[in-house]
Parts: C-alpha cells; structure tokens; sequence
C-alpha cells in the first residue's frame, strides 16, 4: 500500500520514511513539506493513506490538506500527526472524520506499523488519551466549534495568528467591512471583551498554533 507524507521537517520524513520502507513494506508515493506542496500533489497525484503533520508552515496547516485531501481524494484514508491534542485539533479531526491520530508527544515511530494496517484495512485507529479528549468534545456543548459556524472558526483561527481585517479578508476572499463583522460575532459569541482578550482565548484552546 502507498502513503503520500506531509511533514514540514526533512529529518522527520526521512525517519517516517525510512520505518515504512525498511520495516513495513509500505511505499511512500510522494513528499510535501507544505500546505501548497500537498494540495499541488494531491491535484494529480493519489495514495492509499495520506500521513499529515498538523503543524506546516503557513499558508495553511494540516487540515488545509485534510480539507483538501476530502474534496479531491475522498477515498483516501486520512493519518494525523500531532504533538498537541486540544480542542481545535479534536473539533477538526471530528469535523473531517480522519481514520487515526498519532500523538507525538505519547506514542512513537514503531506505532506506524500497526495504525497504518489498521487504517488501511478499513478500520480506525485512536489511542485512548485522543478518545477521552474527544469524549470530552462532544459532551462539551460551550465548544468553541459548536458555538461558531464554520466560516467564523476560519476567522478565529486567522485572529488568533494575528491578522487584520484586510489580511483575513485577503486569505479568505471576503471584503474587510465582512471580515470585521465575522470578528463582531464571535466576539459575542464567545463572549470576549475585546479582540486581545479573543485572542488569548483562542490560543489556549489551540487556534492559531503553528508548531504542532
């Protein structure tokens, strides 16, 4: 079977890639270290299992090619690889409804092994910490997620990297006056004072991290 990998730091594609090939048999069709590398590969290319590091260099992160990977490749399984387990991580991992989560900070390089047969056969992998967090997800009807539509959840995770009005309306082709009033409504939502109060409390609940 073929793994297409997306991981931003080469020393960590050459370890993943040499586990696969050496130990398990598998093939890696191909390489990005980047949202756009992923997305350009994925527009010709296809795999079994797509294998993606959350944390990539902007524009865009591990999700971006998850989204992208579900519009494109719907029948390709999805691995996510992760330092972090919060509750944007869980919300999107729930949203796009990914085959498996690999922790880095509780499990290793030889847990490839067993997820990536198990993803894909057609089962689903999740180690028990990602289950209890997303147990706690779906209980929680205050989630951020839940609370935000779609469209805001992408303009909360822009707020929390620091954009402006015109810089969010850029990225998400929108003019600024509906950026701002995005940013009104989340701000009532969430119930934050003001935007630097916003922005404290969508970095403690994952948004905006870019080192994953």
């Amino acid at each position: 079977m073929t793994v297409f990998l997306v991981e931003d730091q080469e020393f960590n594609r050459c370890i993943i890639r040499e586990r696969l090939t050496t130990n398990s048999g598998w093939t890696v069709a191909g390489e990005a270290g980047n949202a756009r590398e992923a997305i350009t590969w994925l527009d010709q290319f296809t795999a079994d299992i797509l294998l993606v590091d959350i944390g990539l260099p902007e524009p865009g992160d591990g999700f971006t090619v998850v989204a992208h990977a579900r519009r494109v490749r719907p029948r390709m399984r999805l691995l996510v690889l992760t330092a972090h387990l919060n509750e944007y991580i869980v919300a999107h991992c729930e949203k796009y409804r990914v085959h498996g989560f690999l922790g880095k900070r509780t499990m290793s390089v030889g847990d490839l092994t067993p997820m990536l047969t198990s993803i894909g056969a057609g089962r689903t992998y999740f180690p028990k910490d990602y289950e209890g967090a997303r147990d706690r997800w779906h209980a929680d009807a205050h989630a951020i997620a839940k609370r935000l539509t779609p469209r805001e959840n992408g303009v909360l995770h822009l707020i929390a990297l620091g954009r402006s009005d015109h810089e969010i309306a850029n990225e998400l082709g929108i003019s600024p006056a509906t950026a701002a009033t995005h940013k009104s409504a989340i701000l009532q939502k969430l119930e934050q004072p003001n935007v630097a109060k916003l922005t404290v409390y969508a970095i403690n609940h994952g948004y905006g991290l870019q080192s994953y």
